[in-house]
This record gives C-alpha cells, sequence and structure tokens, in this order.
C-alpha cells in the first residue's frame, strides 16, 4: 500500500507541476512553431495521464480485489 501511495503522490506532484507552470510556460516558449504546438499537445497529454495514474494507483487495490473475486 505504500508503494501506491507513494506512486500517486509523485503523479500528482507531477500533475501540480505541470498544471501550474510547465504546461502554459512550454506553449508561450514554442508555440511560434508547428512541432511546438505538437509538443504543447504532448505535455498536455502527460499532464493528463499523470493525474489518471495517481488515481488508479490509490484505487487499484480495491480494483485488484474486485476483479479476483470475478
Amino acid at each position: 500500500m505504500k508503494a501506491n501511495i507513494i506512486i500517486s503522490i509523485v503523479c500528482f506532484a507531477m500533475f501540480i507541476g505541470l498544471l501550474t507552470t510547465g504546461a502554459n510556460q512550454f506553449y508561450l516558449v514554442h508555440a511560434d512553431y508547428m512541432t511546438g504546438i505538437y509538443m504543447t499537445a504532448a505535455v498536455v497529454c502527460f499532464m493528463w495521464a499523470s493525474l489518471f495514474g495517481g488515481v488508479v494507483s490509490l484505487v487499484f487495490p480495491k480494483l485488484k480485489k474486485v476483479f479476483a473475486q470475478l
């Protein structure tokens, strides 16, 4: 259970870091060319994936028990 909490804390920290300054700063610096726009989209996707990973890592033990009963 400790590993799940640590993983979720790391994922939430990445999400907060990218939400506050990361993605916005990346967009402001690199938005003037096409590759920068795609890289910004990748950073935003990574941001939301880290939020999803944090939530999943917290509920993983419960999901594991539910699927084991099936």
